[in-house]
């Protein structure tokens, strides 16, 4: 772990994800669909992540 900080001393973090306009890459919608899916919300969680509603 890089480091732990008390929750009141940063805005919060949010890692976005998308799928740009000028993908050329078939799976990326795929991709975006599985970060939301129950799997990858388990494993979020598992790994200390809040799962924004």
């Amino acid at each position: 772990m890089a480091g732990v900080f008390p929750d009141d001393s940063h805005p919060p973090i949010v890692y976005p994800a998308a799928v740009i306009s000028s993908s050329q890459n078939p799976d990326s919608q795929a991709f975006v669909t599985y970060l939301s899916s129950p799997k990858a919300k388990e494993i979020f969680t598992a790994q200390g992540f809040t799962i924004l509603k």
